[in-house]
Protein backbone atom coordinates (compact mmCIF):
# COMPACT_ATOMS: atom_id res chain seq x y z
CA UNK A 1 0.00 0.00 0.00
CA UNK A 2 1.02 2.98 -1.21
CA UNK A 3 0.28 6.22 0.93
CA UNK A 4 2.42 9.34 -0.19
CA UNK A 5 0.84 12.15 1.40
CA UNK A 6 2.56 15.86 0.33
CA UNK A 7 1.73 19.13 1.57
CA UNK A 8 3.36 21.92 -0.48
CA UNK A 9 3.43 25.44 -1.23
CA UNK A 10 4.44 26.43 -4.50
CA UNK A 11 6.75 23.48 -5.76
CA UNK A 12 8.33 22.84 -8.82
CA UNK A 13 8.05 18.93 -8.47
CA UNK A 14 6.68 16.17 -5.47
CA UNK A 15 7.42 12.75 -4.87
CA UNK A 16 8.97 9.60 -5.19
CA UNK A 17 11.38 10.24 -8.45
CA UNK A 18 10.12 13.47 -9.33
CA UNK A 19 12.02 15.64 -11.72
CA UNK A 20 11.88 19.26 -13.14
CA UNK A 21 13.98 21.16 -15.21
CA UNK A 22 13.40 24.77 -17.24
CA UNK A 23 10.96 25.73 -14.43
CA UNK A 24 10.51 29.29 -13.52
CA UNK A 25 8.28 30.12 -10.22
CA UNK A 26 7.26 33.29 -9.45
CA UNK A 27 5.42 34.47 -6.52
CA UNK A 28 4.02 37.61 -6.26
CA UNK A 29 2.83 37.85 -2.34
CA UNK A 30 0.99 41.44 -3.71
CA UNK A 31 -1.55 39.89 -5.34
CA UNK A 32 -2.63 37.43 -2.15
CA UNK A 33 -3.18 40.87 -0.04
CA UNK A 34 -4.47 42.76 -3.20
CA UNK A 35 -7.33 44.37 -1.43
CA UNK A 36 -6.31 44.45 1.68
CA UNK A 37 -6.04 47.93 3.58
CA UNK A 38 -2.40 48.40 4.69
CA UNK A 39 -3.10 51.60 6.54
CA UNK A 40 -5.36 49.26 8.60
CA UNK A 41 -2.62 46.44 8.82
CA UNK A 42 0.23 48.62 9.82
CA UNK A 43 -1.10 49.19 13.49
CA UNK A 44 -1.80 45.50 14.07
CA UNK A 45 1.07 44.47 12.97
CA UNK A 46 2.85 46.56 15.53
CA UNK A 47 0.38 45.36 18.28
CA UNK A 48 0.81 41.94 17.29
CA UNK A 49 4.67 42.20 17.46
CA UNK A 50 4.78 43.98 21.11
CA UNK A 51 2.76 40.89 22.21
CA UNK A 52 4.90 38.98 20.35
CA UNK A 53 8.03 40.13 21.91
CA UNK A 54 6.53 39.92 25.49
CA UNK A 55 6.03 35.50 24.64
CA UNK A 56 9.29 34.46 22.34
CA UNK A 57 11.82 32.32 24.01
CA UNK A 58 13.37 30.36 21.03
CA UNK A 59 15.21 31.69 18.04
CA UNK A 60 12.49 30.72 15.94
CA UNK A 61 9.75 32.86 18.01
CA UNK A 62 12.55 35.93 17.81
CA UNK A 63 12.95 35.51 14.07
CA UNK A 64 8.96 35.32 14.15
CA UNK A 65 9.13 39.01 15.56
CA UNK A 66 11.65 40.04 13.33
CA UNK A 67 9.71 39.23 10.46
CA UNK A 68 6.50 40.83 12.00
CA UNK A 69 8.48 44.22 12.81
CA UNK A 70 9.68 44.04 8.93
CA UNK A 71 6.17 43.05 7.61
CA UNK A 72 4.98 45.95 9.76
CA UNK A 73 7.26 48.68 8.38
CA UNK A 74 6.44 47.09 4.71
CA UNK A 75 2.58 48.01 5.62
CA UNK A 76 3.64 51.12 6.51
CA UNK A 77 5.35 52.30 3.28
CA UNK A 78 2.25 50.58 1.59
CA UNK A 79 4.16 47.46 0.00
CA UNK A 80 2.09 44.66 0.04
CA UNK A 81 4.21 42.23 -1.65
CA UNK A 82 7.03 43.14 0.97
CA UNK A 83 4.03 42.18 3.96
CA UNK A 84 3.23 38.93 1.90
CA UNK A 85 6.75 37.92 2.10
CA UNK A 86 7.41 38.35 5.59
CA UNK A 87 4.34 37.06 6.95
CA UNK A 88 4.92 34.09 4.48
CA UNK A 89 5.46 30.83 6.42
CA UNK A 90 5.26 32.44 10.36
CA UNK A 91 3.09 29.75 11.44
CA UNK A 92 0.47 28.81 14.44
CA UNK A 93 2.20 30.71 17.31
CA UNK A 94 2.14 34.15 15.62
CA UNK A 95 -1.58 33.29 13.50
CA UNK A 96 -2.50 32.11 17.34
CA UNK A 97 -1.01 35.27 18.98
CA UNK A 98 -2.99 37.59 16.32
CA UNK A 99 -6.01 35.87 16.58
CA UNK A 100 -6.01 36.17 20.49
CA UNK A 101 -5.37 40.16 20.66
CA UNK A 102 -8.04 40.68 17.77
CA UNK A 103 -6.01 41.39 15.08
CA UNK A 104 -8.18 40.39 12.73
CA UNK A 105 -6.48 41.82 9.83
CA UNK A 106 -3.18 40.92 10.39
CA UNK A 107 -4.60 37.12 11.08
CA UNK A 108 -6.32 37.29 7.68
CA UNK A 109 -3.05 38.80 6.02
CA UNK A 110 -0.96 35.85 7.81
CA UNK A 111 -3.39 33.25 6.37
CA UNK A 112 -3.39 34.57 2.73
CA UNK A 113 0.39 35.25 2.69
CA UNK A 114 1.08 31.42 4.52
CA UNK A 115 -1.93 29.69 2.18
CA UNK A 116 -4.04 28.51 4.86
Amino acid sequence: MNSNIFNTGVAGAVGPSAQASNVTINQNYGTMLSGMDMLTLAPQLDKLKEKLITEAQSTEQLLAVAAVSGAYDAAKSNQPSVVGEKLKGLGDWVLDAATKIGCTVAAEAIKKASGF
